[in-house]
């Protein structure tokens, strides 16, 4: 389940170098894969290369830089793990 304003980007928007700003082949992008059955609260900020297991719980206003295994309660900025949820 999605709540609202949530953000995921996919790609860098732009280069830092000037040259890199128009050199579309130069931008870096990369899937986020969210598994079944997770809760991603509002206001979250999900970066492109993250992988959430099955089950997860993202809680709200969390900044997901990494990835989590399944039925994980992460939180924070940067998200970090606060439980196992035992299912």
């Amino acid at each position: 389940m999605l709540h609202f304003e949530i953000k995921y980007p996919l790609i860098d928007f732009h280069g830092i170098r000037i040259k890199e700003r128009s050199n579309y082949d130069a931008i870096k992008s990369a899937d986020i894969d969210i598994g079944d059955d997770c809760f991603i609260g509002n206001n979250c900020l999900i970066l492109k290369g993250v992988k959430l297991g099955r089950g997860c719980v993202v809680a709200a206003g969390s900044v997901v830089t990494q990835s989590f295994e399944a039925d994980s309660l992460i939180a924070g900025n940067p998200a970090r793990l606060v439980r196992r949820i035992e299912q």
